[in-house]
């Protein structure tokens, strides 16, 4: 039973990614994991961010900041949906979004295996992503994913490690 849950969330998680990624919000808790090509994230907002900054919901204070009419203001494009700047300096440090508009993911295999106590998934998966539409080259990945079990009874992604194949 566990294996066929493992591959149906997998199944969810892509398809929300692809085409409403804002709506991975509820796979992720406050206590879940994101290590991304290296950078580590906690907890649902820090992992949306990464995944899907939202520049309207950051603070757009360039009024506030003195340093606008030196001609090296260092001013930041966050995605380029939005093209509003920001002044780096203001909303925190540089957010490391993901750089590509559109993204669909082509799985190409899905291992599941029990946790320790039998009670969680573990899932690795592999695949090619097409970037922004380009189906002619697309990028490997393997991703791992440890789901637990919700009081609600669904699953929700405790520990989920990504990374591109370059090999």
């Amino acid at each position: 039973l566990l294996p066929a849950i493992g591959t149906a969330f997998v199944k969810h998680y892509y398809d929300q990614f692809d085409n409403n990624r804002a709506a991975l919000s509820t796979l992720y808790t406050e206590q879940s994991k994101l290590t991304f090509e290296g950078e580590q994230f906690m907890g649902t907002m820090a992992i949306m961010q990464k995944l899907t900054v939202c520049v309207a919901t950051l603070p757009l204070r360039k009024s506030a900041c003195r340093c606008a009419t030196l001609p090296t203001h260092n001013l930041r494009l966050l995605t380029a949906r939005d093209a509003r700047p920001h002044c780096a300096h203001l909303v925190g440090p540089p957010l490391q979004t993901l750089q590509f508009k559109t993204v669909q993911h082509s799985v190409t295999t899905t291992d599941n295996q029990p946790g320790q106590n039998m009670d969680t998934i573990i899932t690795f998966v592999t695949g090619n992503l097409a970037v922004d539409g380009n189906t002619a080259t697309p990028l490997k990945f393997a991703q791992i994913f440890h789901l637990i079990p919700t009081p609600n009874g669904s699953w929700a992604i405790n520990t989920d490690i990504f990374r591109l194949v370059y090999c």
